[in-house]
């Protein structure tokens, strides 16, 4: 007796807002989705929340599109991120690709779908934010936030990076002009970073 194994392939989404004519697309930049990253203050890695009709868009509108935050040379420098808008609390954006070879791959690998990933880079002031420690909970213009977590609800949009793999799991291509992404907060994944962090936390007021 043979068993047969099935596999199934599926093809990756191609963007329908690609435009092969403007070589731009439409992305979802930032949500309010909690992301992990390193707190200034307490310097451990905890929830970041930042309010998207928060972010300050320079005078010019427009802001350089970076291969993965990398600021250290023009050449990574893929083209420019512009039309910003705020949508049921999701930053979107039109993202233009340059005429150069490295920013052409990119744009090919977003036409077939294979590079999906966006994210921001920023800079804020502490008096911008609240830190809420873990075990500590508050409402910020009516929502509740539990510690540990650092709420912004202003910042300075510096860049939008391509990236492999986003730290926004909600910030990609939009697929077509008629979907929609919503903001839901997302913390199935970070419930047992919370549990050790307030651990950690606990054992510090007891020293």
């Amino acid at each position: 007796m043979t068993t047969q194994l099935t596999i199934r392939q599926y093809a990756p989404l191609k963007p329908e807002t690609f435009d092969d004519r403007t070589r731009s697309v439409r992305i979802v930049a930032a949500t309010e989705n909690p992301i992990i990253k390193r707190d200034p203050v307490l310097g451990v890695r905890i929830n970041i929340v930042h309010f998207v009709d928060g972010f300050i868009i320079p005078p010019s509108g427009q802001v350089p599109l970076l291969d993965s935050h990398d600021r250290s040379s023009v050449s990574n420098v893929l083209g420019s991120v512009r039309n910003f808008e705020v949508k049921n609390r999701v930053l979107e954006c039109d993202v233009f690709f340059s005429g150069t070879s490295a920013a052409k791959d990119a744009a090919q690998k977003v036409k077939e779908g294979h590079l999906t990933d966006f994210s921001v880079g920023y800079y804020y002031l502490l008096s911008d934010s609240h830190l809420i420690p873990p075990g500590k909970t508050k409402e910020i213009r009516g929502r509740t936030f539990k510690g540990p977590v650092r709420v912004i609800t202003k910042c300075y949009l510096r860049e939008v990076s391509i990236a492999p793999i986003g730290a926004d799991r909600y910030a990609k291509v939009k697929i077509s002009d008629k979907s929609k992404t919503k903001f839901q907060p997302d913390t199935s994944d970070i419930i047992l970073f919370v549990f050790v962090v307030y651990l950690l936390f606990f054992l510090l007021i007891r020293i």
